[in-house]
């Protein structure tokens, strides 16, 4: 019986060291704009430390990297404002949560 209690709590911390996979919200409208607003959650592996997560983002893929684990390339619901992005780290719950907006064609430069 002990056996089988270490064999499951085995499984239960590579579960969790695995973490869980990326995944957006629902896209809403802003508030007095016609842009829309989302949020990317990923839950880091119980092992990882806020300084192994690095974040490259285009307008269109972020590429999320945490120490050895397999990087995650999440394409983007919408061409993002790279200048409105927000991120959140939470310890508690192991998670990177990135809040983007949609890219407007007024802020090009003519």
């Amino acid at each position: 019986q002990q056996q089988q209690q270490q064999q499951q709590q085995k499984q239960q911390h590579a579960h969790e060291d695995a973490g869980a996979e990326p995944f957006w919200s629902s896209a809403v409208m802003q508030v007095g704009s016609s842009l829309r607003t989302s949020s990317l959650k990923v839950v880091l592996p119980a092992t990882a430390h806020f300084e192994d997560v690095s974040l490259d983002a285009s307008s269109r893929l972020f590429i999320i990297k945490c120490g050895g684990a397999e990087d995650h390339r999440i394409p983007c619901p919408f061409e993002v404002d790279l200048d409105n992005v927000q991120t959140r780290f939470s310890r508690q719950s192991r998670s990177l949560v990135i809040s983007v907006v949609e890219f407007s064609d007024s802020h090009k430069c003519a």
